[in-house]
């Protein structure tokens, strides 16, 4: 009498949207694994369809500080808000003030957060 073992490789490719998964078995936890079959896009590429260019937040924000407190900040426009990064306490308590001014010049409806860093 032959004995027959159904035996199961422990790796599984399954392609699922252009990638290949891989199903991997440590001991008794499955880790998978990501593996990409097409060719990913080189560094020109990518530089090529970026846009470098400051968002007109940005710049209407640094521009109403500077023309009204001589101050120099740094400003990161997020999805739905706006970071002012400014570097005194003094500063930021002035800014909280004048946050309905900073959106009038920046004509945006975002929430404006202001940050101090040191």
């Amino acid at each position: 009498m032959k004995t027959t073992y159904n035996y199961t490789p422990p790796v599984q490719a399954n392609n699922y949207h252009g990638r290949l998964f891989f199903d991997t078995t440590f001991g008794s936890t499955r880790r998978p694994a990501l593996l990409y079959n097409r060719r990913m896009d080189d560094l020109a590429s990518l530089l090529a369809n970026k846009n470098f260019e400051e968002p007109p937040e940005s710049v209407a924000i640094k521009q109403y500080i500077y023309d009204t407190y001589q101050s120099d900040v740094q400003v990161q426009v997020r999805e739905k808000d706006i970071v002012v990064i400014v570097q005194s306490a003094a500063l930021a308590s002035q800014l909280r003030f004048s946050t309905p001014r900073l959106q009038a010049a920046a004509a945006t409806e975002k929430r404006i957060v202001l940050r101090i860093n040191n």
